[in-house]
């Protein structure tokens, strides 16, 4: 079986220094608090059925599914800027398509650091402030192949 290469998503989560002057805290992660948890990954086979078909499954790809969810909160009394950074996975095959899903929080910078498909989320999060950002995306190539994640690095 023919195998076709596609790069594993990476996470990364910042938090910069305060706005206003040094921060309280020698470790910028101390100043938010962050939980990151991927929902259950939904893998589909990219069946479809067709009207004419009345049960029968035709299928033409391969579908692999993933959702993530990060919170941000803010435990302090003063605001912070906060930068997420994480990873669309990037085809190096034609036949692999990659597509970022609509549940997914817009991201403020696309190809950062001209990495392609590195993501930014950046925002000043408010004293007690939460946010979530969604993150989701969906790779299909074609049934007769198999897909290799590797991570990016």
């Amino acid at each position: 079986m023919p195998v076709a290469q596609a790069r594993a998503p990476t996470f990364r989560a910042t938090a910069s220094a305060c706005a206003a002057g040094p921060c309280p805290s020698s470790s910028p992660v101390s100043h938010a608090a962050f939980s990151s948890g991927p929902e259950p990954p939904r893998a589909s086979s990219g069946a479809s059925e067709s009207p004419a078909s009345a049960g029968l499954i035709v299928t033409t790809s391969k579908t692999d599914e993933r959702a993530f969810k990060t919170t941000v909160r803010n435990g302090h009394d003063f605001a912070l800027k906060v930068a997420i950074e994480d990873q669309l996975p990037v085809s190096e095959n034609e036949e692999i398509v990659v597509e970022m899903l609509p549940s997914t929080t817009p991201p403020t910078t696309a190809n950062l650091r001209d990495k392609r498909g590195v993501l930014e989320w950046a925002f000043e999060a408010k004293a007690g402030e939460a946010k979530d950002i969604g993150f989701a995306w969906r790779v299909k190539w074609p049934k007769d192949k198999g897909v290799v994640m590797t991570p990016s690095g």
